[in-house]
């Protein structure tokens, strides 16, 4: 019994031991794994748009220059209006004669790598400013005095109540 116990406890240090050994080199495995994935997406080309809308009020405009106001305490920004640019107003076919000073504009802008940006479309009397929209009708809101039910909150007129005749 003394040899088998040294025995046993040997033994299972030489398992336990093979065991971490084995297990270990799996992590730098996975990690190097990893490694070709993180490449992969370095690889990938960024993609940036080169067109972005326009929106703005016309502070001048000529055949060659839209210039439209800046934001508050921000220049105003001059775009390149060329023989491609399109002109509409409400759907229909427009021209540069219809945009006028003061008047909000959109459309779609290219970017370009000098700076001088260009018009690709122009829509003339647009308007992105937000209607108010008109609250549904709730029935549990109708007035106490509403009994017909017209939501209007007039009451039905009640009939004079009976005399009851004492004999």
């Amino acid at each position: 019994m003394k040899t088998s116990l040294p025995a046993l406890a040997s033994v299972l240090a030489i398992i336990f031991s093979l065991g971490v050994s084995q297990a270990a080199p799996k992590k730098p495995a996975a990690s190097e794994d990893a490694k070709p994935a993180a490449d992969a997406k370095a690889e990938k080309p960024a993609t940036t748009r080169n067109t972005y809308p326009l929106y703005g009020v016309v502070v001048a405009v000529s055949p060659r220059v839209l210039t439209i106001k800046g934001g508050v305490d921000k220049p105003d920004r001059k775009y390149t209006i060329n023989t491609e640019t399109t002109f509409n107003n409400a759907g229909k076919a427009a021209t540069i004669d219809d945009v006028v000073v003061g008047k909000k504009v959109g459309g779609l802008i290219e970017k370009s790598e000098t700076g001088n940006d260009k018009i690709i479309k122009i829509n003339v009397g647009v308007s992105q400013e937000a209607t108010p929209k008109k609250p549904k009708a709730d029935a549990s809101k109708k007035s106490a005095k509403d009994t017909k039910g017209d939501g209007k909150g007039e009451a039905e007129p009640t009939k004079p109540a009976a005399k009851k005749k004492s004999a």
